[in-house]
């Protein structure tokens, strides 16, 4: 068919619908603003859904979704200046800071953004109440406390606050001069932050209102925390009521790469002598606007914990029938471990350097020839002092500490 011929195919009266359409949805533009549409670009103006306009200051194309007198609302749509392919800011109506990011695999809302591990403080492998814990030792999985002067009396996990299931909880000692809780993150998950921006948050409370410090700092060495440097520290001034906080820390140095540590503070530092200070919904993401709290599933939450610890490597082996106190097993961890662990027995009524019998029971004795332990396996070639029976079986529980 020729273009004569197609259009001969159409009346008069159809051809001038198609262009009057058209001209009408070119009437409604605005295509040399040097400012961007607001909700007083209504109908009124001529402007309807669809309506374009493209501010030539900033480079943003905008798209009319609702035209409604003094209300409109506009979405933009392309950031023709940085060729961005979304920033989804909506003008005119309410929707979260959070909503305006530029990437989501690089945003606030990209999948697997927290880089803190067990920040919902659900996963519990080695207790979920720890009385004067020691300063330096971990708590609920991948959180630890630190101190000065005395003791907390006591870390917690209790119940959470609307919209978290648990939280973790400080109580105050007299003598307690200065401390907090803290998580390291290893290299390997923050060396793609050097020269970024980092956001970071938490939803707190306090028995009585207070100022919360948090500090953030790297490693002065790849994955040794022994020594640190401060990168920047703030405040949050916490009430009674459990609620949001976050801060952001733009240009990370090149020691972000050896590790961070994100610490938070009861007292600004100054210690907590009585009172508690609870905590949950921790996070800490690249980017500068902060975002809700992402809920993992357990099980990749509980995956996560492991690389780091794992409280129960079964070994369980019948006990030798040329020798019956020897005693010989293999496992593997469930869950790789970043480095080759420290290891300690149990036996199955989880005394500490002991073995369980089938003829003898638990609280045994045993000399060990030699143990091996790496990333992924767990051995032990040992032998018992006691209650050996030629083919019977022996038990030891294993614990794999490679926390940093």
């Amino acid at each position: 068919m020729t273009v004569n011929s197609y259009v001969s195919a159409y009346s008069g009266s159809q051809i001038d619908a198609s262009v009057a359409a058209t001209q009408a949805a070119d009437m409604h533009k605005n295509a040399s603003a040097a400012t961007g549409p607001t909700s007083a670009d209504d109908s009124s103006l001529g402007f309807s859904a669809g309506s374009r306009w493209f501010n030539t200051t900033t480079g943003v194309l905008s798209i009319c979704h609702s035209a409604a007198i003094g209300a409109a609302v506009w979405v933009d749509l392309v950031d023709v200046s940085s060729a961005q392919n979304l920033d989804a800011k909506i003008i005119g109506a309410s929707v979260p800071a959070a909503a305006n990011v530029t990437s989501l695999n690089g945003g606030p809302l990209a999948g697997l953004r927290n880089r803190l591990i067990n920040g919902g403080m659900n996963i519990t492998q080695r207790g979920t109440s720890f009385t004067a814990p020691a300063s330096g030792s971990y708590t609920l999985d991948r959180w630890r406390v630190q101190w000065t002067g005395a003791a907390f009396a006591s870390v917690a996990q209790v119940a959470g606050p609307s919209g978290y299931g648990k939280a973790i909880q400080i109580t105050g000692a007299a003598g307690n001069t200065s401390g907090g809780l803290s998580q390291l993150i290893e290299s390997i998950n923050c060396s793609d932050l050097v020269g970024q921006s980092v956001v970071f948050g938490a939803n707190l409370a306090a028995s009585t209102a207070q100022t919360v410090g948090w500090t953030l700092s790297y490693a002065n060495a790849v994955d040794n925390f022994s020594a640190v440097t401060t990168i920047s520290s703030g405040t949050w001034s916490v009430g009674t009521s459990a609620a949001e906080f976050a801060a952001a820390v733009t240009n990370l140095p090149a020691g972000a790469a050896n590790g961070l540590q994100l610490l938070v503070s009861p007292n600004n530092g100054a210690g907590l002598t009585s009172g508690t200070l609870t905590a949950t919904g921790l996070r800490f993401s690249r980017g500068v606007v902060d975002s809700p709290f992402e809920f993992r599933p357990p099980q990749l939450e509980l995956a996560l914990c492991m690389r780091y610890f794992e409280p129960s490597c079964q070994l369980r082996a019948g006990q030798g029938s040329v020798n019956a106190y020897l005693l010989e097993a293999v496992n593997r961890w469930q869950v790789t471990k970043r480095v080759s662990p420290n290891i300690t027995f149990y036996d199955a009524a989880g005394n500490p350097g002991k073995v369980t019998t089938q003829a003898s029971g638990n609280n045994l004795g045993f000399s060990v020839g030699s143990v091996y332990a790496d990333w992924s396996n767990v051995w032990i070639d040992a032998s018992l002092g006691t209650g050996g029976t030629v083919g019977n079986w022996f038990y030891t529980s294993v614990t794999g500490d490679a926390e940093l």
